[in-house]
Parts: C-alpha cells; sequence; structure tokens
C-alpha cells in the first residue's frame, strides 16, 4: 500500500506560517500561545462576565434612564443640514430662537466641518417641522424653507445652501419601529425552526435552536448596550444604518453557531460510527476504498 506524506511547503504564504511555527516550537513559545487559546475557551464563563458586567449592565442601565438614542428614522421630527460659506455662522442660541419663535422646541444644534476642513455646518434636529402658522397650515418642505432663510439672514450669508433635509411624522417613525423589532424577532425564529429542522437527526435539536438564539440575544445586547453608552459619551444615534448592522450581527452569530453545531452534529455521528463495530467496519471500508 503506497502512503503519502505531505512534504514542507516550498514557498509562498504556506511557507512561512510553517516557518513561524517551527520558530515559536524551538523557543518553546508555541506551547504558551496554545495553553493560551485552550485557556480562553475553557474559561469562557469569565469571558462572558467580564461582557456582561462591563457592556451589557452599564448599557442596560443607560438604556432604562435615557433610553436608546433613535434618530429621526426611529422617533421622527427633521434633520437639517446647512453650510455656510463663511466661517461666520448662527449660534446655537440664534439658531434655537429661530426655532423656538415657530413653537418648536427640543431643538438640538451641532457644527460639523466641511471639506475645506472649516467649521462651517450646521446640523440641526428638531421636531416634525409641519406646522400651523397664523391659522395655515405649512409642509415640512415649506417651513424649512423659512427656517433656512431666516438662518442666512442671520448670518447674513445669502450662499448658504442645505446639504440634507429629512422630515419623518410620529406615524411614520412609530410603523418603521414595529417593523424593525419584528424583524429582528422573525430573524430569531428563523433560526430555531432552520437548526431544528438541520439537526433534528440528533437528540434534543430543539436545544441547539434555542442555544443559539440565547448567544444571539448576548450579542445583539453588546451592541445595543455600546450604542446607548456611546450615545450618552459621543452622541451616537440609531438609525436605518444601525438596523442593517444589527441584522447583520444577527446573520454573523447565527453563521458562528451553525458551524460550531455542525462540527458538534459530525462529532456524534462518528462516536456512534466508533461504538458500534459493524458501522466501524463500513466506515473504515469506506475511507480505504476512497
Amino acid at each position: 500500500m503506497n502512503t503519502y506524506s505531505p512534504s514542507a511547503p516550498s514557498g509562498g504564504v504556506t511557507s512561512w506560517f510553517s516557518r513561524g511555527v517551527a520558530w515559536l516550537d524551538a523557543r518553546g513559545k508555541l506551547a504558551w500561545i496554545a495553553a493560551m487559546v485552550l485557556g480562553f475557551i475553557f474559561v469562557w464563563p469569565v469571558g462572558l462576565a467580564i461582557t456582561g458586567l462591563l457592556v451589557i449592565v452599564p448599557g442596560m442601565v443607560v438604556m432604562a434612564i435615557y433610553g436608546l438614542p433613535l434618530a429621526v428614522d426611529f422617533k421622527g421630527g427633521s434633520l437639517l443640514e446647512v453650510q455656510f460659506s463663511t466661517e461666520t455662522i448662527p449660534t446655537v442660541e440664534q439658531v434655537v430662537e429661530i426655532y423656538n419663535q415657530y413653537g418648536f422646541e427640543e431643538v438640538s444644534v451641532q457644527t460639523a466641518e466641511g471639506t475645506t476642513g472649516i467649521r462651517n455646518i450646521l446640523v440641526i434636529r428638531s421636531p416634525d417641522l409641519a406646522t400651523t402658522i397664523d391659522g395655515k397650515e405649512v409642509n415640512a418642505d415649506a417651513m424649512k424653507n423659512i427656517l433656512v432663510a431666516d438662518l442666512r439672514e442671520v448670518a447674513n450669508d445669502p450662499n448658504a445652501e442645505v446639504n440634507t433635509f429629512s422630515n419623518v411624522g410620529p406615524s411614520i417613525a412609530q410603523q418603521v419601529t414595529q417593523r424593525a423589532g419584528l424583524a429582528v424577532a422573525l430573524a430569531a425564529l428563523a433560526v430555531v425552526i432552520y437548526i431544528y429542522f438541520v439537526f433534528r437527526g440528533i437528540p434534543h435539536s430543539l436545544r441547539y435552536g434555542i442555544c443559539a438564539v440565547l448567544a444571539m440575544l448576548h450579542d445583539i445586547l453588546v451592541v445595543l448596550s455600546l450604542t446607548a453608552i456611546g450615545g450618552r459619551l459621543f452622541g451616537w444615534q440609531v438609525d436605518s444604518l444601525f438596523l442593517t448592522a444589527l441584522l447583520t450581527v444577527i446573520g454573523f452569530s447565527t453563521q458562528d453557531k451553525i458551524v460550531v453545531f455542525d462540527r458538534i452534529r459530525e462529532n456524534i455521528r462518528l462516536r456512534k460510527i466508533y461504538l458500534d463495530p459493524n458501522d466501524r467496519k463500513r466506515f473504515s471500508r469506506a475511507t480505504v476504498d476512497a
């Protein structure tokens, strides 16, 4: 019977990897690295406790007190970004005063740098701009034009331009929020059903689905907690792109669990073959023939 013995690679990335492993092994560092990796695997409760105590618990406290920093997409309101042609821009007090005279409260004003590196951009967040003035209904676009005209007048800059404007009513924001929650719930349900059917040949296959959902909830809570903390520290906001990122986290989390569970299923199958003499003989014959 001919036997095959793989030879060491002569070049390329694989060769450098083999040389690196040999270098570590010669200095006794390979065993230390392996022990560190295995130690991390076997002390997973410590990692879980770290993420729980340092990230999830503080994040849950912040969310309970302040809530998630929702953007216009989810809570409704308007976002107006105006860029001025000079460094002279209205102050925060002037912007708030302009909005207040039309009955808009809870106005948030931030400055940003333009392409030239000058902070000549105002980012203004406010409630829904659709309102009533002197008994006449004014839609959001018309109200935006009025506000921009007042800002140009205060800054004495007729060349100020609107970079971005979005206005979302409360009803639309509520629908978006409900659909976002429904999407996350359906994703979790789909994970349970998929894993249950794929691994139904393994005893207690439903447990695999439940474990995958629990691990997925852990990943989601980490993201939400970091976002809540970042919202208080850095002004982060939850918008439609955040929902996309959250669904991506759910997808990668599910994929990771399925890979692990598939390896477990394969090990269980091999264990059954090893324990059954007849199956073990058939498996050995099939391996030799292959």
